[in-house]
């Protein structure tokens, strides 16, 4: 007799969802539950929880991508789970309406911490409540999450059995907001005394433990935080409120030089605490500032959480639609039974539709896994590598001024064809920056290497160790980047100098960056030995995976490693950023190498070439 369980369809109920309760029992007691069927606009009060899927995996390790999980962390997830006193019988199971339901180990371990010893658990969870293997409900109720966690009372965020110290990090968030509340003076002061005791080490570092865990590079919770009434934070037997989790990562960016007292070695813990848990969930937190539910700029939402994970890859677009401009939207279609190509082609489709903009083919990079996949199509399911330049550009004319897309696609789909000019061809380029942000000695060899090549090629003026300086973060800084607002170019050369004085001590320092060394100590005053680490370190996160260049016209910028002499940098109309073309041998067009910053041509400059006809316009066949 077949024992395994058995969906039963939603189809009998309007607007149906499925909820679980779970009954009541000890840690010891086997899972036990039913599903219940219920519309949606009628439901009875219920919880809903927010997960990471399954064990986690390791994309690169710490060094290469900060924020997401080494291999090393996930055996220690693994090792603690097995090690938790919270035995299953049978271990991975739960029993639904009488039959045996397979558990991951982190929802089983979610499942075990979150129901109560004396009441049932009345809770809305994906993988119980959505029959994944009908393609047909998968679509229409991943539709309707936005709406269920919407409607939940409560949504439990579980970040995983409790390890490294997790515990003390939770305490730690708790007194630090609480200190937050204290008049402006006092609470400064008691945050930078507590954060500079050397008691502070070990909890801020369970901290940045917390904010490294795979729940925080899960791309569908974006959704499921951003449409919640309520949300409480779980780790093992702990929890805090989301009000303290998200609080935390401000007030460790307003005391970013204290935290460089604590972690002299280790900077990229300075960047976990600040940029990563609940702070790489910036637009959301923005919005839900607001009070409302946001319905954010679907362009904008692909490119801010590119780095984001999903087991499927076509949740990498569809997690993002319900809080998105294209919720609701007839002319985007959700559709599990789509390739991943058709997904992934179909989404450059309906932004040059519905937003008149080519900027999302600037999110595409070599590499793709996946076959056929034209060069403008972006391959989201890869982790992106270097720093977008997109955050300060995003919402202004960019550097195709007010042209309009001009562009269509093939009905084969291989061929996006777009109107634009041709500006410029790459006529040098250095040497490509790859080294991990922790590692401050290939950074620097880096840094003086470029510099040469600019020096050798266009002299040492001022200017273009100005347009140097800009390109080297890509003209991007904004307020929320690590210490960088209004720091004049000279300091930020001056930065790299002074670090190369103290690491490299036997660099030949030319004069004129021995003065940009001196202006840059001079504005650092007493903490400048610190601000030239911290300079560098959020440098270094823009510039890797990223070469200097300079064009035939003497125009200096970086883009993609990837890039090489004579590949052809244009202006296409609708694209916010200047893009690199590479001729084709093999048939008439052209593949995309990737997006470029260029000095002085951003916000629309080179357009003017089109009215004095220095510049031309022609339909670029891409494939």
């Amino acid at each position: 007799m077949d024992n395994s369980f058995v969906y039963r369809p939603l189809d009998h109920v309007v607007n149906g969802i499925r909820l679980v309760s779970i009954a009541p029992g000890r840690p010891s007691d086997a899972l036990r539950g039913h599903l219940l069927h219920v519309p949606l606009d009628y439901a009875p009060p219920y919880e809903a929880l927010s997960y990471c899927w399954g064990d986690s995996k390791g994309v690169e390790p710490e060094e290469e991508i900060p924020g997401l999980f080494r291999s090393g962390i996930i055996q220690r997830i693994r090792n603690s789970l097995m090690r938790s006193a919270l035995p299953t019988n049978p271990r991975g199971t739960i029993s639904i309406d009488g039959k045996p339901f397979h558990l991951a180990p982190n929802l089983e371990a979610a499942i075990r911490r979150l129901r109560s010893s004396k009441e049932e658990l009345l809770i809305w969870i994906d993988a119980i409540c959505i029959d994944q293997a009908n393609t047909a409900e998968r679509n229409e109720q991943v539709s309707k999450m936005r709406l269920i966690y919407q409607g939940a009372e409560t949504v439990r965020v579980w970040l995983g059995e409790a390890y490294e110290d997790s515990s003390d990090g939770f305490q730690f968030i708790r007194e630090l907001v609480t200190l937050s509340q204290f008049p402006t003076d006092t609470g400064t002061k008691s945050i930078k005394d507590k954060l500079r005791s050397p008691e502070s080490l070990k909890p801020l570092t369970a901290v940045v433990s917390l904010f490294k865990r795979a729940y925080w590079n899960r791309v569908w919770i974006i959704q499921e935080i951003a449409s919640s009434k309520q949300l409480v934070v779980h780790c093992g037997p702990d929890n805090i409120s989301w009000h303290e989790m998200s609080t935390v990562p401000s007030i460790f960016r307003d005391h970013n030089l204290d935290l460089s007292q604590v972690f002299t070695e280790r900077r990229t813990a300075i960047g976990v605490l600040i940029y990563s848990g609940p702070s790489s969930l910036a637009s959301v937190n923005r919005a839900a500032a607001t009070g409302e539910i946001p319905k954010l700029d679907f362009l904008e939402l692909l490119f801010e959480h590119d780095r984001k994970l999903s087991t499927n890859p076509k949740d990498k677009i569809y997690a993002l639609v319900g809080i998105s401009t294209a919720k609701d939207d007839p002319n985007f279609v959700l559709d599990y039974s789509r390739s991943i190509l058709e997904v992934y082609t179909s989404v450059v489709e309906y932004l040059i539709s519905s937003a008149s903009s080519l900027t999302v083919i600037c999110a595409a990079s070599p590499g793709s896994r996946i076959p056929d996949l034209p060069t403008w199509v972006p391959d989201w399911s890869l982790p992106r590598r270097s720093a977008r330049i997109s955050s300060r550009y995003f919402g202004l004319p960019g550097a195709a001024g007010e042209f309009r897309c001009e562009a269509s696609i093939s009905t084969d789909g291989r061929v996006l064809t777009a109107k634009g000019f041709r500006l410029d061809t790459i006529q040098h380029h250095g040497a490509t920056h790859t080294a991990p942000v922790s590692q401050f000695i290939p950074t620097l060899q880096n840094f003086h290497r470029w510099r040469q090549l600019l020096m050798s090629v266009k002299g040492n003026s001022v200017e273009d160790q100005k347009a140097f300086a800009r390109s080297l973060f890509c003209d991007s800084w904004t307020k929320s980047n690590l210490a960088t607002e209004n720091v004049p170019l000279e300091e930020i050369l001056g930065a790299f100098g002074s670090l190369t004085q103290r690491l490299l001590p036997d660099t030949y320092i030319d004069p004129q960056l021995a003065q940009f060394i001196e202006i840059f100590k001079v504005g650092g005053g007493s903490n400048w030995r610190n601000m030239d680490t911290t300079l560098v370190t959020t440098i270094t996160t823009i510039t890797r995976w990223r070469t200097l260049f300079i064009t035939h016209g003497g125009r200096i910028g970086t883009a993609m490693n990837t890039l090489r002499e004579g590949d052809v940098i244009c202006i296409l109309f609708g694209c916010a950023f200047p893009v690199v073309l590479r001729e084709r041998t093999d048939r008439d067009g052209y593949g995309f190498v990737g997006e470029a910053y260029v000095d002085g041509i951003m916000a629309g400059e080179a357009c003017a070439g089109l009215s004095d006809g220095t510049c031309t316009r022609e339909d670029f066949r891409i494939w």
